[in-house]
């Protein structure tokens, strides 16, 4: 076989070419020797940057989370990414310490070997951090969106039970709703005659539309606020700082397409809904606007208007009955009755408010003067307003005292306001109102009696929670008429969107009390002279980011001041001179960090703080000696609070501290030294506080202050309690968990030891009996949730559940455990590598399982195959969110349970992989999923 020449030049080219590349490698390699100084250096720079980075993204999380809105992915995909990085660095970091020293001192081969590959791993190492640094999730809307929160699931208005005229007008409404020529109707008809209860019940009546919104506009309609509530019937999450013509493109392209019937409600003038980003009704779609105004409803052109009149003689009957009681049908009664009712006019909210005043009151006397009194209102009247308003303001008139001073004070609330009454409570108490000696726990009581004495007379209405409390508009008209015809000095109330300017010097000198809650104001005047003013409330200004340092110079007799929600960065010098000051709201001011002024506050008894920006308490704060409610929950940046705090604070009797500062004492032998360095806290000195009622508190990084904590008197007056970061705590003994009967909110984060979260095997024990909310959170040892063979959680008041980050957890309801969730409203569970199903076992035909879950949310479950093997009754459902669980193939629901499910969102494979008991089933949900990004 002949040999093929290679030509001498082409052998050279290659060994060229060999020669070149070895050198390139050789080189770079060598670096990694010979800069291993430079690159451990730099790697140490970009890990400090990465931890000061990682605090960033955690206070963001932590803000955006107590909004209410959802974490998205990324961002937590970002937290453990951060966590896996750090770690590695400071393995890398460590190591190369250890060779530092031999490397630079020695010249032994071995040494040199692991300096280079030292060298090569940090800067390896150096650009996935900086890479990492790069994608941080800095802004809001990377971070977070809008929940999925059933606002469709249903209103509840006043029942129409033995009524003619209402029923038959709902009736015409959704019949003009179903009329394919009309796109737009109107309802009008006097203030006080039902129609806001007519429309709910034709919301709640509506069938065949995609979305069904209803929403109060008001006199002063706020677009961009009116545009948050319709994002949020539709699963959208508006940016953060959107102006109004974003949240218009996005609303219009989740319209476009599907049928929808928006209901607006007590509407004062003619607008373009395009303004909202709703497109005009065509395909079905509707618009219902509802008015005291038919001139309003031509306005807005309306095809069909429909005119609510006062209540038959048969309906007014009927109404009356059911708010008086029986009592009228007594024959000394039934005469005078029929004459008050007579005098109502058929105007249902006078029925109501004036038959509960007088329901099962048998005195005649009564019921005369009554009569009287209101033949006297209508014959002196000047219009129907105010006709109405003197009718109204019998009801009133039946209150004692105590009851209308309170009933006043709520005017000072915006429209359609819903109050958190347990602070409305505290206010009336400083206010004179509820008088005495009483502890905060008997006030709070006292005021929930006056509250429910309102209800009882229709004076005010509950709003969600039973906690919560809102007025009808016209409720609130009466309570202004009346308080601008009483002889107090002047309480200057103004509050809406619509005001920009504060109030003028001479409203300042003449005023008692002053909300500009929920007002645009942005500037206020230098130093306004107000001698009078006792109560000031800027709650929900959110354009106000600064106070004049010398505003409250003149103002030596206010006790109240109300800056929930502001933008203020810091509390002007005249702070300290509001010697009588003896509430001061903070809520959700989270700009606000120095709060150095407050110390000079003598009287001071309620101090709001939660959810704001505060990092320290300064030393002076010990000085409050009269504080009796110091609300601190959700201070992420808190990290400094005085040692002997609690020591000087003898009455104390209400402490929020969840998740917030969690540095306690050890109560370890010899660690008291070491502990008031560290600047932990004494449980002992929070225990001995005689009056402390109610407690929620954080503990970080030690098992052994949980231990104290359980040993402690503390134990029975907690009623929230986040653990996090505790190393060498192993679950709670049962016997002491035991006596925690009060907790309503309890959080385990970053306990790596803990596998079970109640230790005891007594399963006759039910542990955390009120427990509305349970967090566990990067758990990597948690086996169980809850196990029936030991002492168990009860989850019969448990209304969200976030399991998040717990490794070797397969499974979290099992049969008997779900016999308890009966309040369950969502939730949520990820990153769980080793869970399999959510539901272990099999639940019966006649079950109803989650009556009350309106959404769920499942991702990063790897082994997932089944959330329940079979069907599930879920009634309320309205919203899934699914990621990143590629074995899911089947959702628990047919055809007949999900029939208010607004919301499907998940990845487009996912999607088209499921498999359907019936077709019909994936149709019927079709035009409701949401397609989610693959690496969301």
């Amino acid at each position: 076989m002949a040999c093929i020449p290679i030509p001498s030049d082409s052998i050279f080219r290659c060994f060229i070419a060999l020669l070149k590349w070895t050198y390139v490698h050789a080189w770079r390699h060598a670096r990694y020797l010979k800069n291993h100084e430079r690159n451990y250096a730099t790697l140490r720079r970009e890990n400090d940057e990465l931890r000061k980075m990682e605090v960033l993204v955690n206070n963001l999380v932590r803000d955006e989370d107590l909004k209410g809105r959802d974490i998205r992915r990324e961002a937590v995909e970002w937290q453990k990414k951060t966590l896996n990085l750090k770690a590695e660095a400071e393995y890398v970091l460590r190591e190369f310490q250890d060779v530092q020293r031999t490397c630079t001192c020695c010249s032994s081969f071995p040494n040199y070997w692991y300096c280079y590959r030292r060298g090569k791993a940090a800067l390896r190492k150096h650009g996935e951090v900086a890479a990492h640094i790069k994608n941080a999730p800095l802004e809001a809307e990377q971070v977070s969106r809008l929940p999925a929160i059933d606002w469709a699931a249903g209103l509840n208005p006043e029942a129409l039970d033995g009524q003619e005229t209402a029923p038959r007008i709902v009736k015409e409404i959704l019949d003009s709703i179903e009329d394919t020529m009309i796109s737009r109707i109107g309802v009008h008809g006097m203030g006080g005659v039902g129609k806001t209860t007519i429309v709910k019940h034709v919301h709640n009546k509506a069938k065949g539309f995609d979305f069904v919104m209803y929403m109060v506009v008001g006199k002063d309609p706020d677009y961009k606020h009116l545009q948050k509530k319709i994002a949020r019937y539709l699963y959208l999450s508006l940016p953060e700082g959107a102006d109004q013509s974003e949240g218009e493109k996005l609303i219009l392209a989740r319209l476009k397409g599907r049928k929808y019937l928006l209901i607006l409600d007590d509407v004062w003038q003619g607008f373009d809904v395009h303004v909202l980003g709703v497109p005009d009704p065509v395909s079905g779609s509707k618009i219902v606007v509802v008015s005291r105004s038919l001139h309003v409803c031509h306005a807005v052109e309306t095809g069909k208007n429909i005119k609510v009149e006062v209540m038959s003689s048969k309906d007014a009957m009927s109404l009356f009955l059911h708010k008086t009681g029986d009592v009228i049908k007594q024959p000394t009664i039934e005469k005078v009755a029929m004459e008050v009712l007579k005098e109502c006019g058929g105007l249902p909210i006078a029925i109501a408010t004036i038959g509960a005043a007088l329901r099962n009151n048998d005195e005649v006397g009564v019921w005369e003067d009554t009569l009287r009194a209101l033949k006297q209102s209508t014959g002196e009247t000047q219009g129907m307003q105010r006709n109405v308003f003197e009718i109204l303001k019998l009801s009133y008139n039946f209150l004692d005292e105590t009851i209308q001073r309170c009933f006043l004070y709520l005017s000072m609330f915006p429209e359609d306001e819903i109050i958190f009454t347990y602070f409305l409570s505290v206010n009336w108490h400083l206010e004179g109102y509820i008088g005495g000696k009483m502890s905060i726990k008997e006030i709070v009581n006292k005021g929930r009696t006056i509250i429910s004495r309102l209800k009882d007379v229709s004076l005010l209405e509950s709003a969600g929670y039973a906690q919560n409390v809102n007025m009808h508009d016209l409720i609130r008209d009466l309570a202004l008429y009346i308080s601008s015809s009483g002889d107090e000095p002047m309480c200057l109330i103004r509050t809406s969107r619509g005001v920009r300017k504060a109030p003028t010097e001479e409203e300042w000198k003449k005023a008692k009390r002053i909300s500009l809650m929920r007002t645009s104001i942005e500037q206020l005047p230098n130093r306004p002279d107000s001698p009078q003013l006792k109560t000031l409330l800027f709650e929900g200004c959110e354009g106000l980011t600064s106070i004049p340092c010398s505003f409250f110079d003149s103002m030596p007799a206010l006790e109240i001041l109300n800056l929930n929600g502001s933008m203020i960065k810091r509390l002007p010098d005249s702070l300290t001179n509001l010697k009588s000051l003896r509430a001061l709201y903070f809520y959700g001011c989270k700009m606000l960090e120095d709060i150095s002024a407050v110390v000079n506050l003598p009287e001071l008894q309620v101090l709001d703080l939660y959810l704001t920006g505060v990092k320290e308490l300064p030393d002076g704060f010990v000085d409050l000696k009269k504080l009796r409610i110091l609300r601190m929950g959700f201070t992420f940046k808190l990290c400094k609070i005085p040692p002997n705090l609690f020591s000087n604070m003898p009455l104390l009797e209400v402490l929020n501290m969840y998740r917030s500062y969690g540095l306690w004492d050890t109560g370890l032998e010899g660690s008291a030294s070491a502990d008031l360095s560290q600047g932990r806290l004494n449980l002992e000195d929070l225990a001995n506080i005689e009056n402390l009622s109610s407690v929620e508190l954080t503990i970080n990084e030690s098992g052994e202050s949980i231990q104290r904590l359980m040993d402690s008197k503390l134990i029975g007056r907690l009623e929230g309690l986040a653990l996090q970061c505790c190393l060498n705590f192993e679950g709670i003994d049962s016997s002491k968990a035991e006596e925690a009967e009060r907790l309503k909110a309890f959080m385990v984060q970053s306990c790596p030891e803990l596998k079970k979260i109640i230790r005891g095997t007594d399963p006759n024990k039910v542990i955390f009996p009120d427990l509305r909310l349970l967090q566990l959170e990067e758990l990597p040892m948690l086996e169980h949730v809850s196990v029936e063979t030991e002492a168990h959680i009860s989850f019969l008041k448990l209304e969200k559940l976030t399991i998040k980050g717990c490794r070797v957890l397969k499974t979290i309801f099992t049969y008997e455990l779900l016999k308890q969730l009966q309040n369950l409203v969502h939730f949520e569970v990820s990153n769980c590598p080793e869970m399999e199903n959510v539901i272990e076992g099999q639940v019966g035909d006649e079950d109803e399982v989650f009556p009350k879950l309106t959404s769920f949310s499942i991702y990063n479950l790897q082994k997932l195959t089944t959330i329940y093997n079979g069907d599930l009754k879920l009634k309320a459902l309205a919203s899934i969110e699914v990621s990143k669980c590629p074995l899911l193939k089947k959702l628990p629901l047919d055809a007949q349970n999900c029939g208010k499910i607004k919301s499907v969102q998940g990845e487009k494979e996912w999607w088209e992989g499921l498999e359907w008991k019936e077709e019909s089933t994936k149709a019927a949900l079709q035009k409701y999923f949401i397609l989610k990004p693959t690496n969301a």
